[in-house]
């Protein structure tokens, strides 16, 4: 029984179910290509003289572990096992390289020399109860999936500061041509005519005539408007 589900009983007899195996005649329950869906507690019932005895274990299930791998100045492998299976307490193992080629090494986590031959195939093995997973990595696999993130990484910034270019360009045309406007004045295309200077400069043929007669006559009215002294 498993989660209070009846897996195998030997009533009746009991065939061969899926990935199950039972053996009659001592009771034995096997599981064959062991899977996630089959972690859980179980219980065996044992009916002797209808006396029942109950055992129960708990199933957990050792998956081959997950590798993952970058580069810079060297080769960082991990080698990942899920959080839930932590606790059985597994003893890892590397394979595939040579010792001289280690720089660090802490059980789940291995970092190499870059100048290691790429062709070469690390793998990671696990045990635990006496049951071990293994999962492997190509170096050459992790060193061209690096160098693609590492070449998108660049188009990316090669086009970012294409783009800021091309805005500081646009904004500083856009000053130069509103500079420019406004250097014209309010009608750049009107015909301004000279004023005289100060010092009695030349003055332009289009400036109005001035009639000193009428000058002088209002200077002399205004001198006999004059009040007389006291």
């Amino acid at each position: 029984m498993k989660d209070r589900n009846i897996v195998a009983t030997s009533i009746d007899g009991f065939p061969t179910k899926n990935n199950l195996e039972l053996i009659v005649n001592n009771g034995s329950l096997i599981l064959h290509n062991l899977s996630l869906k089959d972690v859980g507690c179980y219980k065996a019932e044992i009916e002797v003289k209808d006396e029942v005895t109950e055992t129960f274990f708990g199933l957990k299930v050792l998956v081959p572990p997950s590798l993952t791998c970058s580069t810079n100045d060297s080769i960082q492998i991990s080698c990942n096992l899920p959080t839930n299976m932590l606790d059985l307490s597994p003893s890892y193992e590397w394979k595939g390289f040579e010792k001289d080629e280690i720089i660090h090494s802490n059980w789940s986590f291995v970092q190499l020399h870059k100048n290691i031959d790429p062709s070469k195939k690390i793998t990671c093995i696990i045990t635990a109860f006496n049951v071990n997973v293994s999962n492997s990595i190509n170096l050459n696999e992790c060193i061209r999936k690096d160098h693609q993130i590492g070449g998108r990484s660049r188009i990316q910034i090669l086009l970012a500061v294409i783009i800021v270019a091309l805005v500081v360009i646009g904004s500083y045309i856009y000053l130069i041509k509103a500079t420019a406007q406004n250097e014209g004045g309010i009608c750049p295309n009107a015909k301004y005519d000279p004023m005289p200077s100060p010092e009695g400069g030349n003055i332009s043929d289009n400036q109005p005539d001035v009639n000193l007669d009428s000058a002088e006559n209002l200077e002399g009215s205004r001198e006999e408007s004059s009040p007389p002294e006291s």
